[in-house]
């Protein structure tokens, strides 16, 4: 679906999903469509909906000392920068899973929550 323009990306909300084990999911709901269709009249008939569920190990999430909204945020930018890296590969973005444990991530959460806006309803392109 991508194009010259590249996709636009509306994150339309967030929730917690009941934990499982010693995973956190966090659920991020998103919309997408070409970008060069935005304000144009088959701009709503062409966009699609999708989610990224992002898993975030206890183990993870007590090394990195963040909760609640503070955590929230990092995973919206977590989300937020996979979407981005998805689209730039040309891959299906409709449901899209990412899981963050001590094996694959820092142990310095590389994001600074105090930096980062949780954008819903702004479109943002990639």
């Amino acid at each position: 679906m991508a194009t010259k323009k590249g996709i636009a990306v509306r994150f339309q909300s967030d929730e917690w999903l009941p934990k499982s084990g010693d995973y956190s999911d966090y659920k991020l709901h998103y919309s997408f469509v070409n970008s060069d269709l935005l304000g144009k009249p088959e701009e709503e008939s062409q966009t699609k909906n999708g989610y990224i569920k992002i898993r975030i190990s206890g183990t993870l999430s007590a090394i990195w000392g963040f909760k609640d909204e503070d955590l929230r945020k990092i995973l919206f930018e977590y989300g937020k920068r996979y979407i981005g890296e998805t689209i730039s590969k040309g891959a299906l973005i409709d449901h899209i899973e990412l899981q963050l444990n001590p094996y694959n991530f820092p142990e310095k959460c590389p994001f600074d929550p105090n930096q980062i806006d949780l954008n819903f309803d702004k479109p943002i392109n990639f």
